[in-house]
């Protein structure tokens, strides 16, 4: 390759064929009209060319060497793709951590081996806060706001009155009323039912987990929130209910006319109630009062929205107008950042562990660890930055915190801060299980195109910890297929394992199976699954998640019966088949 050539633009092709990255690199004279800027990668200072036309971050081989640290190059099938049409193959790519003034982001390079410029692309700018869009995104947001001003006023009224039921035996009770501060400082009247919630028979409507909302988001860009105005105080209450809500002040009686805050049954009374509403609807879910729409272009997300929007007025629901969001490229949502590239850790909940002190109680660290084990999905091995901390959580082992517990504490903080991206469930691509098993534990991560969709880890008990190495394997299959349950079930996955003898027993009837392997394996007959041996050094992930599992233990004896009453059933049609 001619390195005095000018490359005026290149397109990055991703492993992902709905993926494309457009950048721009120079590798002569810098333009004057070059917008520049110094970045610490690293820890070590590099100018970058700021690209808002470019999808895709690069680096030089020889820059990459200067700043590298511990830095590894991935193998990768990404080619560049001048404006021309020239394609030009990379060494690999990187992920480095970048910063800027007070922001930090770990970022995605396409390592070149030839002299250019460093890139960096429109995305990496906009995380950084290097740019601002003041664009058409924000117009058509403000416009929508505008068109629907009429949703953000007073209270909304739903259609109908909504009916407590109780359990006959429970008198009606006055209760005190109970005031707390909302997060906005103003104040909110509520119950304290104690009695009354002993009483009432509870909505059989279930409420939606993270999961399988994040699974409906496959190649979302543009996303909008929702937040419902006072959101129970939209039910109106029949007038028995009212009765049953009645409370004591020092200016005489009163009685909510409208569902109170603190009744049991409410989150799945008012969530029912925009289930409905919403019924019917592409690209939206609702949590409660939170209501997130989404879509693929921004043409699809502006149409989605005005629906529902259309479908909120006639319904007269009302929405909070500090409390949405529109049109934005991410959005915090479920406790978690949706963004175009996938799932992230909410900020808020980064910087809240970041800024906790180190414990100085068994309580205070059971709390820390609480907040880090939400997250662990998103980290591949942080299990095992946890070990030292969890052994001072044991009834015998004194609390006593030293120099190494310290240094625990401080790298969890920053493996929490660099955790990765986990991409968005795609049901049209296929569907690849990795697994393994250590001497104590299990370890799975759902792939797809080999970007992680979610990790998984956990250890083994004392009795579990004494079989038989096949077994633990085959269990690793069977911990696998349940935790991810949602994804596998009903679709034909491959599942990766290192321990070849199970390749061959899959193949095999599960009649000529030892017992204990029989027990197992007939937990896996409602999967569609393909097992193919994979050497463990190929395996990095999930071998790394089972020697750091976590201490989660799952209660399989109602598994294990219904193992054994089908193995008894394949049995008995066995013997019938052999006696004729």
């Amino acid at each position: 390759m001619c390195k005095n050539r000018r490359i005026n633009a290149i397109e990055e092709e991703s492993d992902s064929e709905d993926e494309l990255y457009i950048g721009c690199i120079e590798n002569q004279k810098k333009s004057e009209n070059s917008w520049m800027v110094n970045l610490n990668l690293n820890g070590k200072n590099q100018k970058f060319k700021l690209d808002t036309g470019a999808q895709a971050n690069v680096i030089p081989y020889k820059v990459l060497k200067l700043v590298k640290g511990d830095t590894k190059i991935i193998p990768s099938k990404t080619r560049l793709v001048t404006y021309s049409g020239e394609k030009m193959d990379v060494l690999g790519k990187c992920y480095i951590n970048v910063s800027h003034k007070d922001k930090i982001e770990r970022m995605e390079f396409a390592v070149v081996n030839f002299n250019a410029q460093c890139i960096l692309g429109l995305s990496a700018c906009e995380k950084l806060n290097l740019i601002n869009r003041v664009m058409s995104v924000e117009k058509s947001a403000e416009s929508i706001l505008k068109e629907n001003s009429d949703l953000f006023d007073g209270i909304g009224e739903l259609e109908g009155y909504h009916h407590i039921e109780l359990d006959k035996s429970i008198n009606p009770v006055i209760h005190p009323p109970l005031i707390v501060e909302k997060a906005d400082g103003k104040l909110r009247i509520c119950l304290d039912p104690k009695d009354l919630n002993r009483a009432i028979k509870r909505e059989h409507f279930i409420l939606p987990r993270q999961e399988e909302i994040t699974a409906k988001l496959a190649g979302a860009k543009y996303f909008s929130k929702l937040d419902a105005s006072s959101g129970f105080w939209n039910i109106k209450l029949d007038e028995e209910s009212s009765n049953l809500c009645a409370f004591n002040t020092p200016f005489g009686r009163f009685k909510f006319l409208r569902l109170p805050f603190g009744i049991k049954s409410a989150s799945e009374v008012f969530h029912k109630a925009v289930c409905k509403i919403l019924h019917g609807l592409n690209g939206v879910e609702s949590f409660i009062d939170d209501i997130l729409v989404w879509g693929c272009t921004k043409e699809e997300h502006d149409k989605r929205l005005k629906e529902v929007l259309e479908r909120i007025r006639t319904a007269n629901l009302k929405l909070r107008r500090d409390k949405c969001e529109m049109g934005i490229s991410e959005v915090t949502y479920f406790g978690h950042r949706y963004t175009r590239e996938g799932l992230k850790i909410d900020d808020n909940k980064v910087k809240a562990i970041t800024e906790m002190k180190s414990p100085t109680t068994k309580k205070e660290l059971e709390r820390f660890l609480g907040m880090v084990t939400y997250i662990a999905k998103f980290v591949p091995n942080f299990s095992s930055n946890t070990a030292v901390l969890r052994d001072l959580l044991k009834k015998d082992v004194p609390f006593q915190w030293d120099d190494n517990h310290d240094k625990t504490f401080k790298d969890l903080k920053t493996l929490i801060t660099n955790s990765p991206v986990l991409r968005y469930f795609n049901d049209t691509k296929p569907v690849k299980l990795s697994v393994d098993a250590s001497q104590n534990g299990l370890g799975a991560v759902l792939l797809q195109k080999e970007l992680p969709i979610e990790y998984a880890s956990r250890a083994l008990t004392t009795s579990q910890k004494n079989w038989a190495q096949i077994e633990k394997e085959l269990y690793a299959i069977v911990f696998g297929c349940e935790r991810f349950h949602q994804y596998v079930y009903g679709r034909t996955i491959e599942v990766e394992t290192d321990h070849k003898p199970l390749e061959a027993i899959f193949k095999k009837p599960l009649v000529n199976a030892p017992p204990r392997i029989q027990k197992l394996m007939l937990r896996l007959q409602k999967y569609d699954i393909n097992v193919v041996y994979k050497p463990g050094k190929l395996m990095y992930i999930s071998d790394t998640l089972s020697r750091a599992y976590l201490n989660e233990f799952d209660n399989s004896c109602d598994k294990d019966i219904d193992a054994q009453v089908h193995l008894l059933g394949k049995t008995c049609v066995r013997i019938r088949v052999e006696n004729g």
